[in-house]
C-alpha cells in the first residue's frame, strides 16, 4: 500500500508540474506584501495489477512575499507558505 501510496504522489507530482508553462513578468513594488492562491484538480486513472484505480486530487495553496531587491531579471524574494 505504501508503495501504491509513493508512486501516485511522485505521479502527481510530476504531472503537476509539466502540466503549464507560463512565463510572468510583473513589477512588484520593494516592501509591499502580496499573495498568490493557487488551486489544483487533478484526476487520476490508474490500472494496477489489472485493478482499476481512480483518484481525485485538489491541492491549494497561499503563499505570501515581500520583495527585497532584484538582480537582473530575478526577484529576490522573503516568501512564506501560509497554506497548504
Amino acid at each position: 500500500m505504501k508503495t501504491i501510496l509513493s508512486i501516485t504522489l511522485s505521479l502527481l507530482l510530476s504531472y503537476s508540474i509539466s502540466a503549464q508553462t507560463v512565463n510572468l513578468k510583473i513589477n512588484l513594488g520593494k516592501g509591499k506584501l502580496y499573495s498568490a492562491k493557487s488551486v489544483n484538480d487533478i484526476t487520476m486513472n490508474l490500472n494496477i495489477n489489472g485493478e482499476q484505480k481512480n483518484a481525485t486530487i485538489k491541492i491549494t495553496s497561499i503563499v505570501s512575499m515581500k520583495p527585497t531587491g532584484s538582480e537582473s531579471d530575478n526577484l529576490l524574494a522573503d516568501a512564506r507558505i501560509e497554506s497548504f
